[in-house]
């Protein structure tokens, strides 16, 4: 407890004096802040959200309908429902025209025309099969191998035909850096391009442009020009390899 004296000055001609004792108190443990009424300002306005109305849209009472009296609304229905008909009349018809155009083979028997088991080792059928030499780029599938005669890529042995992608850098002279930079591959040099396009023939590797040589040697095989089937079947044996990056197809082209 503390005790403090508060004097007053003589004002005038008369002095007076005046002793007050002040008692202070320890001050009151500290709490944590209650959380503060909302301003009237607030309140006010919640209070007149909660008290707003929805406005609705709905047409309410008698109002016009012109596409029930006027004549251009009812033609625009009518030739909907022309167009309509006519739309599924069609439909119905081509699957008609389909069904009976493969009806009658639908139970033919099949005439043999091509079976080849790849057991001759080490050798293909020129008769039937041939190389496709280009960059695979030109089946516009992206891809960053090109298609080669090689034996590396493609052989024969007793257990069938293999296709084997290989390395560019480990199989051929151009080097690693040469496939990203300053460097040309010609397939027209050695005429073994099978392509009309020279685009599929024919890249150079800039990092400016954005373009490389194929990192990936591969092999793709067709019967293209020597034999080929207008209706039927076709039956294919193969084990597909399984990895990232690789794409094996068997296709059927016209």
């Amino acid at each position: 407890m503390a005790e403090t004296q508060e004097k007053q000055e003589p004002s005038g001609d008369s002095a007076v004096q005046r002793k007050a004792r002040l008692t202070t108190m320890p001050p009151p443990p500290s709490t944590a802040p209650s959380a503060a009424p909302p301003s009237s300002s607030s309140r006010g306005s919640l209070d007149d959200g909660f008290r707003r109305r929805f406005i609705s849209y709905r047409l309410r009472g008698q109002y016009e309908k012109p596409w029930l009296v006027e004549k251009g609304f009812k033609k625009t229905r009518l030739n909907n429902i022309i167009v309509g008909s006519l739309t599924l009349l069609g439909v119905l018809a081509s699957a008609a025209i389909s069904f009976l155009i493969i009806r009658p083979y639908q139970n033919l028997e099949y005439c043999l025309v091509h079976e080849d088991h790849f057991d001759r080792a080490g050798s293909l059928d020129k008769t039937v099969w041939s190389h496709v030499v280009e960059l695979s780029d030109s089946l516009g599938t992206g891809s960053f191998d090109w298609s080669t005669a090689d034996s590396r890529n493609s052989y024969i042995d007793s257990q069938g035909l293999h296709i084997v992608p290989t390395l560019t850098n480990l199989t051929t002279d151009i080097t690693s850096a040469q496939l990203f930079a300053n460097y040309t591959l010609d397939l027209h040099r050695d005429g073994s391009c099978t392509s009309r396009r020279n685009s599929s023939c024919v890249v150079r590797s800039d990092p400016v442009e954005g373009l490389m040589v194929p990192p990936v040697r591969s092999a793709h095989l067709t019967t293209k020009g020597r034999k080929s089937i207008r209706y039927g079947r076709v039956e294919v044996v193969a084990k597909m390899p399984k990895g990232d990056w690789i794409w094996p197809a068997i296709s059927e082209w016209p």
